[in-house]
């Protein structure tokens, strides 16, 4: 009987990109219960020397790059993997400052002793660490080019509501016009709303991430029986022939 690859049970198997987000929303909640203290001991006035509610305006552009961080880290880990030829001919070579026309030979030179797997590689990388997700229809769009389906989750008005939100705080430093008065103020926020808006990104990165983790606890599977397999083959050829 030859030898057999034990199955993979890793129990609560989280993927590397998820851990970093992991990390990251370490970071955000750091901040909002910084803004919680402060509200505790009466800090939390705005006035012309204090605007605490930048804690939270800080808190939720670091969520939103948290999110971005893992969107761009799956798409550049799988994308070679499991993108069909139409969608990686959306990939322009790497060095190509995005273009994907044709290619001459001289091109492909600062290439040399490279593998194809290691050219396409970092064509995913340049490709995908450039890019923004400006709405819960870019984050959907482009993860179906690897397999991941979004339709369990419900909150995409709220992943829409985020984004935009962080676009204010990002390009308009969350001001907004006062008719009334004719200047401007910044907008409303409060730590309801960011802490709903943290649950919904933990929300969906955790969709992708339990169809994700599959997908690598297959690959550890397979690598454990190809190991078991070169194991048992090293044991034949070890053993003495018989006269």
């Amino acid at each position: 009987m030859g030898f057999q690859a034990p199955s993979v049970d890793i129990g609560d198997y989280v993927t590397a990109e998820k851990s970093q987000f992991d990390e990251g929303v370490k970071r955000v909640s750091s901040l909002l219960a910084l803004y919680e203290n402060l509200q505790k001991e009466g800090s939390t006035r705005t006035s012309k020397e204090k605007r605490p509610t930048d804690i939270l305006r800080a808190a939720l552009v670091l969520l939103h790059s948290a999110e971005e961080d893992y969107f761009r880290n799956i798409l550049i880990h799988w994308y070679p993997l499991k993108a069909d030829p139409k969608a990686l001919s959306e990939v322009s070579l790497a060095g190509s400052d995005g273009r994907t026309s044709k290619y001459t030979f001289d091109r492909f030179a600062s290439f040399s002793g490279k593998t194809v797997d290691e050219v396409i590689s970092a064509s995913v990388r340049e490709h995908f660490s450039r890019m923004s997700f400006n709405s819960y229809k870019d984050i959907d769009s482009r993860l179906k080019k690897i397999g991941v389906s979004l339709s369990a989750f419900e909150r995409q008005a709220d992943i829409d509501t985020l984004i935009q939100r962080r676009h204010k705080v990002v390009h308009e430093v969350d001001l907004v016009e006062d008719k009334s008065g004719g200047k401007s103020r910044t907008r409303p926020i409060n730590l309801a709303q960011v802490r709903t808006w943290m649950e919904c990104s933990m929300s969906l990165v955790q969709t992708i991430d339990e169809q994700v983790s599959a997908w690598e606890k297959q690959e550890i599977q397979q690598s454990k029986e190809i190991s078991a397999s070169s194991d048992e083959n090293d044991c034949f050829e070890g053993a003495p022939n018989e006269a």
